[in-house]
């Protein structure tokens, strides 16, 4: 029933792993167009994935509306907390105690600082696509989770699946600090992709590879045609806003150009 639902260990995990998701990306509006894509990542693979198939309440009420939100929000409370919190970053050699040095330890593996990220999405076409990027590689990694759990026949409870995502959370929170910085750059500075960046990409391209390697005699169903008629016209629509926010942006900058004062 409804409660045993919501009490679930599934429904508690998914709230948490939200949660943890608002302190590397750190923005609503990019949140929120993450967790409304897996949705739909969810009905475009659902004929190749069991697990995706669930009624339209489990999916866009208890999900989106309701999980998805309060991991959010409370990851974004979390992000402003921490950042006003004073940190001592001292060496495992000046920690006097066992507990100090454990503690120290494991602040490794947290965020070097909690400071806001302005992606400003809509500031212009080229910055849409530079936020844009975080976003598929996150959603990528989500989709990736549950086809290797089908393909290599790992149990939900397994450990791994775990182990995993925790290995993807170390990753991912430096990588997107390290890409937030390198696109906000000013224009002319030598700014470089950071290693973290190029390390998660290349684990990403990994499995993927591993999925198309032991997957190919698996997912034999065809597209219904409803999911290729949907990301068509989406495809379609996208490109198109982006040709003319473009296509202005250059014209205005012609115009300008051309009225120039000599």
């Amino acid at each position: 029933n409804l409660v045993d639902t919501l009490l679930d260990e599934f429904v508690i995990a998914h709230t948490a792993g939200w949660m943890f998701e608002a302190f590397f990306l750190r923005d609503y509006g990019m949140l929120i167009f993450v967790s409304v894509m897996f949705e739909l990542m969810e009905l475009t693979f659902q004929h190749w994935l069991p697990n995706f198939n669930e009624c339209w309440w489990d999916s866009w009420i208890l999900d989106v509306l309701i999980c998805n939100n309060i991991g959010i929000f409370v990851g974004m409370k979390l992000v402003k907390y921490l950042k006003s919190k004073e940190y001592h970053w001292t060496t495992f050699g000046q920690q006097k105690t066992l507990a100090g040095k454990v503690k120290r330890g494991l602040s490794q593996f947290t965020p070097y600082s909690f400071d806001d990220m302005r992606w400003d999405m809509m500031s212009g076409p080229t910055r849409l696509l530079q936020c844009l990027a975080p976003c598929l590689m996150n959603l990528t990694c989500k989709v990736l989770a549950f086809f290797l759990k089908y393909i290599l026949w790992i149990p939900p409870t397994n450990p791994l699946n775990s182990i995993r995502l925790l290995i993807w959370f170390a990753m991912a929170t430096p990588a997107t600090l390290e890409w937030y910085e390198y696109i906000s750059a000013p224009q002319g500075a030598s700014a470089k992709v950071g290693v973290f960046v190029w390390l998660l990409l290349a684990c990403i391209v990994t499995e993927i590879l591993i999925c198309f390697k032991f997957g190919r005699s698996i997912f034999v169903e065809p597209w219904p045609e409803h999911v290729l008629w949907f990301w068509g016209i989406t495809g379609a629509v996208f490109t198109t806003f982006m040709a003319m926010w473009y296509l202005r942006i250059y014209s205005r900058y012609y115009y300008r150009q051309k009225n120039k004062p000599e």
